[in-house]
């Protein structure tokens, strides 16, 4: 079974400019490798967008929207998983949960928005 590993983002965190360039750095080893694959994955789908839009396929279209419904839930399941701490304001658990979830379905909305807006630029 997986688990999901909670990602913990500290908005007020203190550091120095070594530890910010060494935070830096451990992102973006993390994030790259992340990123080319939801791109590889971006690129599978448009191609899966291309053949059932020129074959009109229902079997390719079932592919197709199931591919994106679990990509869209992948994707959701990611980002729940980040929370947001130290955000300036806010001092109740409570309410940093609640400012941690719109902010990782913010992130989740855009993320997905602009990967499923480039698969369909694909297939022009």
């Amino acid at each position: 079974m997986l688990v999901a590993e909670i990602k913990k983002v500290n908005l007020s965190a203190r550091k120095t400019e070594a530890d910010w360039g060494k935070a830096n750095d451990d992102f973006f080893l993390k994030a790259t490798p992340i990123w080319f694959d939801w791109l590889k994955w971006i690129f599978i789908l448009g191609a899966i967008q291309v053949i059932a839009d020129k074959t009109h396929d229902r079997s390719v279209q079932l592919i197709m929207g199931t591919s994106y419904f679990f990509f869209m839930f992948y994707m959701f399941a990611y980002f729940y998983n980040i929370e947001f701490h130290g955000i300036p304001l806010i001092k109740s658990e409570r309410i940093r949960r609640i400012v941690s979830v719109i902010l990782s379905s913010l992130i989740f909305y855009c993320v997905f928005y602009l990967l499923t807006h480039l698969a369909n630029l694909l297939k022009t």
